[in-house]
């Protein structure tokens, strides 16, 4: 994803309130990215901007162009990171001092003349963000627990609602729905019961040796009872042979019922 310069918008004291509202004079796109990764499929960070990928995975842009390191020709017609570098004069005082997260000693790299120029570039208002103002005005008001359920609403975490959809997709005969559902709401849950289904769905697709890997990380967690762990052998036994796939649709249905 692209950086999006922002300016100080002529400010030498930090102004009160936020800094979206009090930036919006962008001055370009920069070449540095920031990375969205799968970490699954990354080795490890090389920096705070890109990663070291597994054998046959890579990071892409927009465009779908490879991008080997932290850096990438701008672009942001889909999206892109508000980056406010310089703020208020007193702000970036305060970064040189402060110096940067990967060095030990004061940032060496900047220093007020970087500023100073800044001043002088052509910028165009952009307040994209803007539109996100009304939605943080309200959510900023409720309590902390309260944002806690939102979020976890968002992001589908209620078990027992997206293991209902599941099954509903399933009814419908709509698989590929129902392993994108499953496929989503395990990223953010690792209850028993929706693994379960996940072995059922590999089964459904005849791909035996991911149903496999998932019964073995069931069986191996530490907190398996003795019933699920004999549960699991009884399920992959039973559902192992099944051929048709509205035979394992209606054992989905059954087991879940």
């Amino acid at each position: 994803i692209t950086w999006k310069i922002f300016s100080s918008n002529g400010h030498v004291c930090r102004p009160k309130g936020r800094i979206i509202e009090n930036y919006f004079n962008a001055i370009e796109l920069n070449s540095h990215i920031k990375s969205i990764v799968r970490p699954k499929l990354t080795v490890r960070p090389l920096s705070p901007h890109h990663f070291l990928y597994k054998n046959g995975y890579y990071c892409v842009n927009e465009d779908y162009i490879p991008i080997k390191n932290f850096s990438s020709y701008p672009l942001s017609e889909k999206i892109c990171i508000n980056h406010y570098y310089y703020k208020s004069q007193q702000d970036f005082e305060e970064k040189i001092n402060r110096g940067r997260a990967t060095q030990a000693k004061t940032n060496v790299n900047i220093n007020m003349d970087m500023f100073y120029r800044h001043l002088s570039r052509e910028c165009t208002e952009d307040k994209t963000i803007f539109k996100f103002l009304k939605i943080l005005n309200t959510y900023e008001k409720y309590p902390i627990d309260i944002l806690h359920n939102i979020v976890k609403g968002d992001i589908m975490h209620d078990i027992n609602i997206g293991i209902e959809k599941i099954i509903a997709e399933c009814k419908s005969d709509n698989i590929i729905a129902a392993k994108k559902l499953y496929s989503r709401l395990s990223r953010y849950s690792d209850a028993f019961e929706l693994h379960i289904i996940g072995i059922k769905l590999a089964l459904l697709a005849r791909d035996k040796e991911k149903a496999l890997k998932l019964l073995q990380k069931e069986m191996s967690r530490h907190d398996i009872g003795c019933e699920e762990l004999e549960f699991c052998y009884k399920e992959l036994s039973r559902y192992y042979t099944l051929k048709k796939k509205n035979m394992i649709s209606e054992a989905i249905l059954k087991m879940i019922d």
